[in-house]
């Protein structure tokens, strides 16, 4: 039972298991034929939702192709813009070559203008240097030719003052006697102013007519004097006109020498100045080559900042087309996501109106499709969302590239500032070594060429003194060549002198014993005829009472004393043109006025012979008696004026003699005379009473033949006859001196010209 019970639970439990089972599967089949109700629906709905995705894919597809043709529109937009780019680059490359070519033009050009200007200024300052050596050869030359007139102005004056002297000292010795002249006058004269100066006075000796036998001797010694003084002008004349050569030959060669020098010093300057031009020409090549190279670096770095600038530029616009390529992107995906979205929020409505249609549906049904819509809503925004945050970080990213971009082009422009001023730095600063090199080696070759002018400059000075020293021993030696000269000259006429002193000497005693023309005849061996003298003046004096003071005094004393007297009478005659003493017969001295003249002036002579009278008298009268017997001398003198004949008597011992009445009668004065006083004959003071104050003799002299004559005593000189003595003792003593020192004083004269 239990066993059937059991078996009957078993199947009773069977049965109610299968009632569940078939009711489960009743439940089932509804729930199958709802689900495939409801999946036929749902396939409807899936069919339905799949047209109108394909619908939306075809939009999409469309809206994709329409994108997708907007992106290749601005791709080609890009393309556009890159070439455009790429032909701005070669266009900006074209212009930078042509402006590279148009600076190189423009330098080739200045070069070339530069280099005509150098040679333009070149040629003008060779121009003005050839001009400026010229004017100054010129100038030298001009200055060369007023020292030479100068000099020969000098040496011209030099003449004249050698001829102005000459004719002082032919003037001075033509005081002394106007007709020594004759014999030179025969000669040729190389002195015209001598000449025109001898000529003149011949004409004043010609006027006056002196010609007397007294100065015959005088005339041929100073021919003679004369004739030496000829010589050594003519000698001096030559040695100055030598001097004057030399002296411009020394001119000449230092002219030559200056102008050589100046020659040199200007071809140095030139040369100098070629080097300095050369110089400067090879510094500014090298400094337009380093310019050329820095501007060269200049433009590169320009092109390659030029190229950077495009590259980044096109850098920029890459990344700006890709950002407008992303944004576009971004809003194609945007725009796909939004129409996503409005599909899926149509859906849902369409949903939510399907769900109000069934409302039978159970809980379950509802409950998995609202859960399905719920998850389809959910991922659409979820995608939109998504879409959003990658919109958003597409939208940083462009703005980090554009950051990113702004930063580097201003890091780059940074950059290339500062890469352009360290260049530019570096380039200054070469410019400046290369300059200050340039400037360098300019002061370097300007101080060689000042140590080579100053070294020149002394070699000029020292062969200008070298040249000046050879000519001073040149002068030196023409000096001593003319003193030489000079001294065998003066040498050989101080040994004429001599010999014409000696032979003065002769003439002088052959003079004091016999008159001019006597022993003149006598030298030169003619024989000498008495002579008639047409009015000559005799004088007579001796000593009163004589024999006795030869009584009281010893021999030595009465020759002291005639030899004192004599000598003081002679020292007197020697002032006197022809006053002759023709002898001296103890205490009887004789003298004769008018042997030696020829002309007719008797009165001249007379007024001699009385005032040698009177002299004798006052030299009488203070003469030195200290040793002698008796204190005081006194002498008698007598003058008588006339005619007479003289002559020589005797070969051995010639002696020459007056004779005639005349010479009585003057003998007769004498004899008649007072001691200490001068007895004068009326024919003597008919002469002589102009210059001479007389005292008429109260008594007669009787002469020879019974006659008697009118005497007078001479009591002194007139006051101009004074005078016109004292003038004549000076010319006399004058004369004396000169006759007897003309040598010597010409020599002195020659030798100090």
């Amino acid at each position: 039972m239990t066993e059937i019970a059991r078996r009957d639970n078993v199947k009773a439990q069977e049965d109610e298991e299968l009632i569940d089972f078939l009711e489960l599967m009743r439940v089932e089949d509804q729930a199958l034929a709802m689900a495939i109700e409801k999946e036929r629906d749902s396939v409807e709905n899936a069919i339905e939702k799949m047209h109108r995705l394909n619908n939306f894919h075809l939009d999409e597809a469309h809206i994709r192709e329409a994108n997708i043709a907007e992106a290749n529109f601005l791709l080609q937009m890009q393309e556009m813009e890159r070439k455009w780019l790429q032909q701005r680059q070669v266009e900006e490359a074209a212009s930078l070559k042509e402006e590279e070519e148009d600076r190189r033009m423009l330098e080739r050009l200045i070069k070339d203008m530069r280099s005509l200007r150098m040679g333009i200024r070149q040629r003008k300052e060779a121009a003005e240097k050839v001009q400026s050596v010229k004017m100054r050869i010129s100038e030298r030359r001009q200055a060369f030719a007023t020292r030479l007139s100068a000099i020969e102005i000098r040496q011209e004056r030099e003449r004249k003052a050698l001829h102005d002297s000459h004719s002082r000292i032919v003037k001075f010795d033509a005081t002394q006697n106007m007709s020594i002249y004759r014999q030179l006058l025969q000669r040729e004269y190389e002195d015209q102013e001598l000449e025109q100066t001898v000529t003149t006075m011949r004409g004043d000796q010609k006027a006056r007519g002196i010609k007397t036998a007294s100065l015959l001797d005088a005339e041929k010694l100073h021919e003679a004097k004369m004739l030496q003084l000829k010589l050594r002008m003519q000698k001096e004349a030559e040695q100055l006109r030598e001097e004057q050569l030399l002296r411009l030959k020394h001119m000449q060669k230092v002219c030559d020498l200056e102008l050589d020098h100046v020659d040199d010093l200007e071809n140095l300057a030139a040369d100098q100045k070629v080097q300095e031009l050369e110089l400067e020409l090879e510094q500014k090549r090298e400094m337009e080559q380093e310019e050329e190279r820095i501007q060269q670096q200049n433009d590169t770095f320009k092109a390659f900042a030029s190229q950077r600038q495009l590259q980044l530029k096109a850098a920029r616009i890459a990344t700006q087309q890709r950002s407008e390529a992303r944004q576009l992107a971004r809003q194609h995906k945007v725009a796909a996501k939004q129409r996503e979205t409005q599909f899926f929020e149509n859906e849902e409505v369409i949903k939510q109106n399907a769900r109000a249609l069934d409302d039978d549906d159970d809980k379950r049904s509802l409950g998995f499709s609202e859960v399905d819509g719920t998850d389809a809503l959910s991922s659409a925004q979820q995608s939109v969302a998504a879409t959003e945050l990658s919109d958003y970080t597409d939208a940083g990213t462009v703005m980090n590239d554009n950051t990113a971009a702004n930063k580097g082009k201003a890091i780059t422009e940074v950059v290339n500032t500062t890469e352009l001023q360290e260049q530019q730095a570096r380039d200054t600063a070469r410019l400046e070594e290369l300059a200050k090199r340039h400037a360098d080696a300019m002061e370097a070759l300007r101080t060689q060429q000042r140590e080579y002018l100053a070294s020149m400059k002394r070699e000029q000075g020292e062969e200008m003194s070298a040249l000046q020293q050879e000519q001073e021993e040149e002068y030196k030696q023409l000096k001593v060549q003319h003193h030489i000269e000079m001294d065998k000259l003066l040498k050989t006429q101080m040994l004429a002198d001599q010999l014409e002193a000696d032979n003065e000497m002769s003439n002088e005693l052959l003079y004091g014993m016999l008159p001019r023309y006597v022993a003149d005849a006598m030298k030169e061996g003619t024989e000498v005829e008495p002579r008639d003298f047409e009015c000559i003046t005799i004088l007579y004096s001796d000593i009163v009472q004589f024999t006795n003071l030869t009584a009281k005094s010893r021999p030595q004393q009465i020759v002291s004393l005639l030899n004192r007297l004599y000598t003081a009478f002679d020292s007197i005659l020697d002032d006197y043109t022809d006053v002759y003493k023709t002898e001296t017969i103890g205490d009887a001295y004789q003298i004769v006025g008018g042997l030696n003249s020829t002309d007719a002036n008797y009165q001249k002579y007379a007024i001699e012979v009385v005032d040698c009278a009177f002299r004798f008298i006052q030299e009488v009268e203070t003469l030195d008696m200290s040793d002698q017997a008796q204190e005081k001398l006194h002498m008698r003198i007598g003058i008588h004026s006339g005619p007479a004949v003289g002559g020589v008597a005797g070969i051995t011992m010639p002696k020459f003699a007056l004779f005639g009445d005349n010479v009585n009668i003057a003998s007769l004065m004498e004899q008649k005379s007072s001691p200490n006083r001068v007895h004068v004959s009326s024919s003597t003071y008919e002469l002589v009473k102009d210059a001479f104050d007389f005292e008429k003799r109260p008594e007669l002299v009787p002469i020879e033949g019974g006659e008697a004559m009118t005497t007078y005593w001479l009591v002194g000189r007139k006051q101009s006859a004074d005078a016109d003595k004292g003038g004549r003792g000076k010319q006399n003593a004058a004369k004396r001196a000169a006759a007897k020192g003309v040598g010597s004083k010409m020599m002195r004269t020659g030798a100090g010209h």
